[in-house]
């Protein structure tokens, strides 16, 4: 996971205590939440020290239970007499104490002085791991004497974030809103959601009344939340009553706060889990995505009902929204809100329709009108169709023959209304055969800010690496368009490979994919670094209509080369991310056909004189390493040959 910073330090109450055995400590100071570079990691690194004070100091560590975790007098013994404390604890909340030396340590909080015990002016440090963040504390103590009490000792709060042993749900909406829920649970529960990226507080609730009638568990103690979230990964905390909330993920609870069993949905996903006596937190993390960028709008708003003219097809009006070989739809659908699409075939087509959903349950089926016979009346549901669960992609696949058809998509009386889904129907594409090579970025391609150094943009952004293959693989990759939403716009998803030729090679790339495909070689060998400027200036291209073989044949010289590929149309509608393509990369081997054009021709005699005028690749013919009158006959050998 790439590091981040968590921002918002912020003062934290803890939640009364009522009825607790231990009293927690009067506090002089709160230090707030502790800032971890990464927000996934289990435990944190820090130093506690009194370096700047003026006087014999020690110091202590307590877990919220009391229990007493680290002390310290003197950093070096006999030389330094402030204290230092190295530690590396997991989440919680804890409580440090300074006071003045002799100092008699132990749990439930005890830090005992004497008469004779220091005091003076405290100057405080505690430093995060890896300079994440320095909290400065000052204070005065006032020493003990023989007329009044021992010297005071001062105590101050800070928390861990926490975040250790979290479940991740995955993606739990499409369009950003998310319902979540604890109804299910035996204990009066409260929940908090943050913003995993930057450890900021977005919301928190306790009992399901406190948002308005709607919950599922209105009335009772359970926890409801409703809400429209930005694309973005979150955190949602679950704890029992009791709990005080705050930036960085603060979710602190008492030791007497509630407990029991839980379960609850997360925008449709089921959670479920037991929260301990004590103050324990259970921790999820869960993705917001948009709705693929590039696809295609359905165009008519959520929960229109039947008969508004738009896309109702045969269930009301005969208007029809269309869809072609390759394109993607965003839509929405619900209990009465039915979708159309009209898809004309030309020619004999394998093809697959896949549909996700964020409805309860999506039911999409393609239809055959009766041939030649026009008509609402005449449609026939003769191909089949599938169920979708909530954020499941399903899909079937099959051969069409020239004709009219139709999908329907339509939530069931169970679904949500206005429940976002993507809709493809794609040309099916040769099986990724075994032993292939697979693209290394993730899909969807996210905040492709965060994947910066492992992912095979190239010079498209950042001036990342091409991913490194060799001639004679087979690529299985994706590409298409995809939203980033940093800066609010479509990128499209250029993947850069890089291999090497040992010798002067014509060199075959043939690639397929779901989507139209364009591909970009280079014909100058790379450098080892500064290659940017090669990349961008371009080369030889070719393209591929959806479902179709493309073919681009270069001549190279040897060294490192790329080929680029990409979805057509480029960052515009109809190829969201995640299309699917197969590129292989392998020696041409037709030598009589020496213009590159995929056929053995008379035009090959001019364009081998051309390459033999300047000693070019192709005018190598019999493989001896040079350019020479002899490959004359060579070529002409070849070329009554043929090549298949």
């Amino acid at each position: 996971m790439a590091s981040r910073t968590l921002k918002g330090i912020t003062t934290l109450a803890l939640a009364a205590c009522a009825g607790s055995a231990l009293a927690q400590p009067a506090v002089a100071d709160e230090l707030g939440m502790l800032m971890k570079t990464d927000p996934l990691a289990a435990d944190l690194a820090f130093t506690l020290d009194t370096f700047g004070s003026n006087f014999d100091t020690e110091i202590a560590i307590w877990q919220l239970s009391g229990s007493l975790a680290s002390n310290n007098d003197d950093a070096v013994p006999g030389s330094v007499l402030q204290s230092q404390i190295n530690a590396f604890y997991p989440p919680g909340v804890y409580y440090a104490s300074v006071s003045g030396y002799d100092t008699v340590f132990g749990n439930n909080f005890q830090a005992d002085t004497d008469v004779f015990s220091e005091g003076g002016f405290v100057n405080a440090t505690l430093n995060v791991e890896g300079g994440a963040q320095v909290i400065n504390f000052n204070n005065t103590i006032e020493a003990g004497d023989f007329v009044s009490t021992p010297g005071e000792v001062k105590f101050y709060r800070f928390q861990i974030p926490g975040l250790f042993e979290q479940q991740d749900l995955g993606t739990v909406s499409y369009d950003g809103f998310v319902e979540i829920d604890t109804c299910g649970s035996s204990f009066d529960t409260e929940i908090g959601v943050w913003n995993l990226d930057t450890g900021e507080l977005v919301v928190f609730n306790d009992d399901a009344d406190d948002e308005g009638p709607g919950s599922p568990c209105d009335g009772s103690l359970q926890s409801y939340l409703s809400m429209r979230l930005p694309t973005g990964r979150y955190a949602l905390s679950v704890s029992g009553f009791g709990t005080s909330f705050a930036e960085g993920f603060a979710a602190i609870t008492t030791n007497v706060s509630a407990s029991g069993s839980m379960t609850g949905m997360v925008g449709g996903v089921s959670i479920a889990d037991t929260v301990s006596a004590g103050g324990e937190v259970e921790w999820y993390t869960f993705d917001v995505i948009a709705l693929p960028a590039g696809a295609l709008a359905e165009g008519e708003a959520d929960c229109p009902g039947l008969g508004n003219g738009i896309n109702d097809g045969c269930s009301a009006g005969g208007n029809f929204g269309s869809l072609s070989l390759g394109q993607t739809i965003n839509g929405s659908a619900g209990p009465n809100d039915f979708d159309w699409y009209e898809v004309v075939i030309t020619e004999t087509t394998p093809y697959t329709l896949s549909i996700e959903s964020e409805t309860q349950v999506a039911f999409g089926f393609a239809t055959q009108t009766v041939p030649g016979v026009p008509g609402c009346a005449n449609v026939q549901p003769t191909i089949g169709g599938i169920f979708a669960q909530p954020f499941t992609p399903a899909s079937f696949s099959g051969t069409l023959n020239p004709g009219t058809y139709y999908i329907e998509v339509f939530g069931t009386t169970s679904a949500t209304c206005g429940g976002d889904y993507t809709l493809s129907f794609r040309p099916q594409i040769p099986t990724c055969p075994p032993g292939s090579y697979q693209e290394q970025e993730p899909v969807p391609f996210d905040n492709f800010i965060a994947l910066q150094g492992g992912t095979n943009d190239a010079c498209v952004f950042g001036g990342l690496q091409p991913e490194d293959v060799s001639l004679g693989d087979t690529i299985c990759g994706t590409s298409g368009t995809y939203y980033e939403d940093i800066f609010a716009v479509n990128f499209g998803d250029q993947d850069y490979y890089r291999f090497n030729v040992a010798i002067p090679t014509v060199v075959e790339f043939e690639f397929i994919g779901t989507s139209a495909l364009g591909a970009i070689a280079t014909t100058t060998p790379l450098p080892a670094t500064d290659f940017c400027d090669i990349l961008d200036a371009g080369g030889p291209d070719g393209s591929a209509d959806a479902g179709e073989y493309g073919y681009l044949r270069v001549a190279l010289p040897a060294g490192d080369h790329s080929i680029n590929l990409f979805a057509e149309p480029f960052a515009t509608s109809g190829t969201a991310s995640g299309t699917p393509y197969i590129l292989s990369i392998n020696e041409y081997t037709c030598k009589a056909d020496t213009n590159l054009d995929g056929n053995v021709s008379p035009a090959d005699f001019s364009a081998w004189v051309s390459a033999f005028n300047t000693q070019g690749v192709v005018c190598d013919q019999n493989n001896d390493g040079i350019c020479s009158p002899a490959d004359f006959s060579a070529w002409v050998s070849n070329y009554n040959a043929g090549c298949p």
